[in-house]
């Protein structure tokens, strides 16, 4: 027992190794926060990037007198290489929309012209108008709306994040037509 007592008298005094095993304890949480604030930076810019493209395939878009399969592929290269490798999953969609106000029709109801999406999916229909966020349109006029979205996975995956569903939106007035058709 008299021996037990010394051993645990000489552990409680001994000061050699301290640093390390505070080291030990601390690392793990700095490289944490390091990981953690790369994270957080690199998916704040990758929301920025994805605002970014809308927001320029808009103003490709309403540039536009008309719409063709041959420009729809000039859009949606542009928007995969504006999106840069916020863009490179399978999960990387960009719809353009044209939404217009019929000028004979009083109603103010509006309707989807034509909606393109990259990537093989359903473009917005006229029933998904109502849960958009629009600006008035006057009658015989009309928008491009254009979506923007990517599911951004951290590249160092501390605590396993899950993915984030980046999602833009953009939308301008044609430029110099009151609608751009698709032929």
């Amino acid at each position: 027992m008299l021996r037990i007592c010394g051993v645990a008298r000489k552990f409680a005094h001994c000061s050699a190794g301290n640093p390390t095993v505070e080291f030990a304890l601390i690392a793990p949480i700095f490289m944490g926060l390091f990981y953690g604030a790369y994270a957080a930076f690199d998916l704040a810019r990758g929301v920025k990037e994805t605002a970014r493209t809308a927001a320029i395939i808009s103003d490709l878009a309403t540039r536009s007198v008309e719409m063709n399969d041959d420009a729809r592929d000039a859009l949606f290269n542009a928007a995969e290489a504006l999106i840069g490798k916020y863009g490179v999953s399978s999960d990387f969609s960009i719809t353009v929309t044209s939404i217009v106000n019929e000028p004979d029709d009083n109603s103010d109801k509006l309707k989807v012209a034509w909606s393109i999406v990259n990537n093989n999916k359903k473009g917005l229909e006229t029933e998904d108008i109502e849960d958009l966020v629009l600006p008035t349109i006057p009658d015989g006029e009309s928008v491009i709306h254009v979506i923007a979205a990517a599911k951004y996975d951290p590249k160092i995956n501390f605590l396993s994040a899950p993915k984030v569903k980046m999602q833009q939106t953009a939308v301008r007035r044609p430029r110099f037509v009151s609608e751009v058709v698709y032929n």
